[in-house]
């Protein structure tokens, strides 16, 4: 996705820290990726059921988006890779992750 008429680093540097908006119905380009307000707010359960909590804030890293998931005071970091991330399940308001090991101890305080 790009912006119109923002064709070069130098024209984009004009915008640096600006906030930009964007229709709803943009199209994406593939069919596993979302704009953040679709993920933020989405119910986190393993893919055995088990609750892990609610999206609330997405960090971008250099390699990859970092989901923040809250369970009460509970912060639990989990990386947005194909490995982790099973499924989006908007309709339902569910993202689906594979706990893979060493990634969620969720019994620990």
């Amino acid at each position: 996705m790009h912006i119109l008429g923002v064709n070069s680093l130098e024209a984009a540097e004009a915008y640096r820290n600006a906030s930009v908006f964007i229709k709803r119905d943009a199209p994406k380009r593939e069919d596993d990726e979302y704009f953040w307000y679709e993920l933020i707010g989405l119910r986190v359960c393993l893919d055995s059921g088990e609750s892990v909590g609610v999206l609330e804030n997405i960090l971008r890293t250099g390699g990859h988006d970092i989901y923040v998931v809250k369970d009460g005071d509970r912060e639990i970091l989990i990386p947005a890779v194909h490995d982790v991330i099973a499924r989006v399940d908007k309709a339902r308001g569910v993202m689906t992750v594979t706990n893979m090991e060493g990634l969620l101890d969720l019994n620990e305080v």
